[in-house]
């Protein structure tokens, strides 16, 4: 009888061990599945951002106005437009990569967990009031094809704060471009940790087929002069950016593809 007991209980471990890990096992396979199409080598990556992203109002006004010590990372890939999609515009682009990035399969376990939770977990002074927000909760509320409004709030914690569409290009030095960013800043600049990321897209003008597509990232404590988090967060979050590009990165090819 006691061994009965014994065998149930281990039975129970590992039902409870093993649902997880097929879960995960699944997941990790449709992850890959989805960022499989993007060659991981065509994809740059670098320690910094662009003199115009710190520069901008995001950062200096709204998530780093002290100038703390920040931790910041971005990543670029340069495509070529489909025929089909030689004409579709900036706003278009940057709405397929948001839809990617938020509805992707990468970013599904932060967007149940803040779903769960159920609440606003960012706040910045001067960027929008509670009655002003329009609150995203649902993939389908990520629209492809038109970018969420100023000010809105993506799964409580991710809140448009800055749009520029078909501006000039100020870091590309002697070759004449444009480009159209969307900022999100996520924490708050009453806590230990604040940032923001950019999603931009760059054309050249001299080769009107082929677009820039960037993801940059900005980290900090606004509130403390320090490091907001560890060395080994640090890593982890940029793998998780990595995997959060290609994921949106594959969405805009597939989109761009089927316009």
């Amino acid at each position: 009888m006691i061994s009965t007991h014994v065998m149930s209980a281990r039975s129970m471990v590992g039902v409870v061990v093993a649902v997880p890990a097929i879960f995960a096992l699944k997941h990790a396979w449709e992850v890959y599945d989805q960022i499989r199409v993007i060659d991981r080598r065509r994809i740059h990556s670098n320690n910094g951002i662009s003199d115009a992203y710190c520069q901008s109002s995001t950062i200096k006004d709204i998530v780093n106005p002290r100038t703390h010590v920040s931790t910041s990372d971005s990543r670029y890939v340069d495509l070529t437009l489909p025929k089909n999609a030689s004409k579709v515009t900036d706003e278009r682009i940057l709405a397929a990569f948001t839809h990617g990035f938020f509805g992707g399969k990468v970013f599904a376990p932060e967007r149940i967990v803040l779903a769960a939770i159920g609440r606003d977990l960012t706040g910045f002074e001067g960027v929008g009031t509670n009655s002003e927000l329009q609150r995203v909760w649902t993939v389908s509320g990520v629209s492809s094809l038109k970018l969420p409004t100023l000010h809105s709030l993506l799964f409580g914690a991710f809140q448009v704060c800055n749009i520029e569409l078909q501006y000039e290009d100020k870091d590309a030095g002697d070759s004449p471009s444009t480009r159209s960013s969307i900022d999100f800043a996520y924490g708050s600049d009453q806590g230990r940790f604040a940032g923001a990321h950019r999603f931009s897209v760059i054309r050249n003008s001299n080769r009107s087929d082929e677009i820039r597509v960037v993801f940059e990232s900005l980290s900090c404590n606004p509130t403390v002069n320090k490091p907001f988090a560890p060395g080994f967060a640090l890593v982890f979050h940029r793998v998780y950016a990595m995997l959060l590009f290609q994921d949106s990165v594959a969405s805009l090819v597939r989109d761009l593809n089927g316009v």
